[in-house]
């Protein structure tokens, strides 16, 4: 495996470990109570936690990854060649069509007077899955090859 590879796994993982962790936090915050009761600071402290957490996980694993490459190679590749171009703008793409449905959906939403805090959970969800959809689009052309 690739450094790029090993990140991408890497990171697509973490992605999907603090996503989770935000939904259970988030629920346990709406459990019994309507959305707007909650108050916005609960959740921006929420987001800002979850968002520190996958930075802290990602340079972490970013550090490991290089540790364990240049302790075995003696170097670390991380120079991209025109597979890894190829397979990004791949992923890109692929990505960028789940980013649109997650747009158009939250659009909806505020069109049909929904609440703020839904509004603004589908763009998050909408922008969480395009980058999985990425991660995982590139993982596979990895695997398989392009």
């Amino acid at each position: 495996m690739s450094f790029h590879e090993k990140s991408n796994a890497v990171m697509l993982g973490i992605m999907a470990l603090v996503a989770g962790l935000y939904v259970v936090l988030v629920a346990g915050q709406l459990r019994g109570v309507p959305a707007d009761a909650v108050g916005e600071v609960r959740y921006v402290t929420t987001l800002a936690f979850a968002m520190g957490v996958f930075v802290v996980l990602a340079v972490a694993a970013h550090i490991l990854i290089a540790a364990l490459a240049a302790r075995t190679d003696g170097d670390v590749d991380d120079v991209a060649d025109e597979r890894d171009h190829l397979i990004g703008l791949r992923g890109e793409r692929r990505g960028g069509f789940v980013l649109h449905v997650g747009v158009l959906a939250a659009l909806g939403l505020a069109l049909k007077g929904g609440e703020p805090f839904w509004i603004a959970h589908a763009l998050l969800a909408g922008l969480v899955l395009a980058e999985m959809v990425k991660a995982t689009s590139k993982l596979i052309d990895y695997r398989r090859g392009v």
